[in-house]
């Protein structure tokens, strides 16, 4: 369990003292300029930068600041602090790294990115070596890599300042995901990684959102990530979510996403989305009125009873016997199933279908 409480902070949207307790894998969620990096940049004041790996959003690898080797390489320090937890497991004297290496390689390959391999380069040590050895220079061999793209049966090696922010958060992704899963030492390591699903095809986020739930499997570890993507939310789902907003006086609040309407097996992205982003209505809107209608002998006209002390009965469905009429949310329901192309209903019917069916469950305690 990682317990924070953020100071209010000068020149930023954290007014107010928030308190957090963080466990394993967490998503901070919500919409731009909300908050979420200001959030971040709190925990990171109040932890403290050097206990802390730190992806941010923007790209990490411009070519002015990466020069593999360079004290100011963003990239450099994030695998310096990586290897720091795991520095008592470097073999014997006079061993190397190649296992590691070897490792980080088939990780990357099994992104499944086309025609794209990731080499590093191994390279022996003396004994003179490990004397002087410290997290920094094993980075830099590391980050010695080279890309090598496929094309025509032979492999052309790109510089890293030519390829793409996706396949260098998938590299860093991949050192994480190698480097996390051998010996953590006592303390606690904390990951920071904003917006991880930018750049990435949606296979590939779905990879490395896996990768991320790996490592923070060791009870040592804490993942926070920031996301504004419903399908990062989706993949997600099971996780501990909060949704980060802005309140009426302009302050950043973190709200713990819970399925307040639904009940725990049936919850979903479609619900979580609805409540962070008021996205998926249709979606949502579908969940609530069939666990209604699964809770009412299992027919939609039990639901259609209730909605109809709620709203009136104006919308007709002629394949049905008599012409039935129906409430809107019914109609949207049989719309969403059959989809006759009629759509006679707009996102304001969609959210009153959804604020009436959220009351008639709570009405009847279901």
């Amino acid at each position: 369990m990682l317990e924070i409480t953020i100071a209010p902070q000068e020149n930023s949207s954290i007014k107010k003292e928030i308190s957090l307790n963080l466990k394993g894998y967490t998503v901070f969620a919500g919409e731009n300029n909300s908050g979420k990096t200001n959030l971040i940049k709190g925990i990171i004041s109040e932890i403290g930068k050097d206990k802390i790996i730190y992806i941010p959003a923007e790209n990490i690898n411009a070519p002015e600041v990466v020069k593999t080797g360079a004290a100011n390489d963003p990239m450099r320090d994030i695998v310096s602090k990586l290897l720091n937890i795991v520095i008592g497991d470097i073999p014997k004297i006079g061993g190397g790294f190649d296992v590691l290496f070897k490792k980080i390689e088939t990780s990357f390959e099994s992104f499944e990115i086309p025609n794209t391999n990731l080499k590093l380069s191994p390279k022996p040590y003396t004994k003179s070596d490990f004397k002087k050895i410290l997290e920094d220079e094993i980075a830099k061999k590391i980050l010695n890599y080279k890309i090598l793209d496929n094309h025509y049966d032979s492999e052309i090696p790109l510089t890293f300042d030519s390829v793409g922010q996706g396949i260098q958060r998938i590299i860093i992704a991949t050192i994480i995901q190698e480097i996390g899963k051998t010996r953590i030492n006592e303390d606690e390591l904390i990951i920071l990684f904003e917006e991880p699903e930018i750049y990435l095809h949606p296979k590939l986020k779905k990879k490395l959102f896996e990768s991320l739930v790996k490592i923070a499997e060791n009870p040592n570890v804490n993942i926070i990530v920031t996301t504004h993507d419903p399908y990062f939310i989706q993949l997600s789902r099971d996780k501990d979510i909060y949704h980060i907003l802005r309140g009426s006086d302009g302050a950043t609040q973190i709200n713990p996403v819970e399925s307040k309407t639904l009940p725990e097996v049936w919850r979903s992205f479609a619900e979580i989305n609805y409540k962070v982003f008021g996205v998926n209505g249709e979606d949502y809107l579908n969940e609530l009125y069939g666990y209604l209608e699964s809770k009412l002998n299992n027919n939609w006209k039990n639901v259609e009873n209730e909605l109809k002390n709620k709203e009136d009965q104006n919308k007709n469905r002629h394949y049905l016997e008599s012409a039935t009429s129906m409430t809107t949310t019914s109609y949207i329901r049989h719309e969403i199933h059959h989809r006759t192309g009629e759509n006679e209903y707009n996102k304001n019917d969609i959210e009153t279908g959804i604020q009436n069916l959220q009351t008639i469950i709570s009405e009847k305690n279901f």
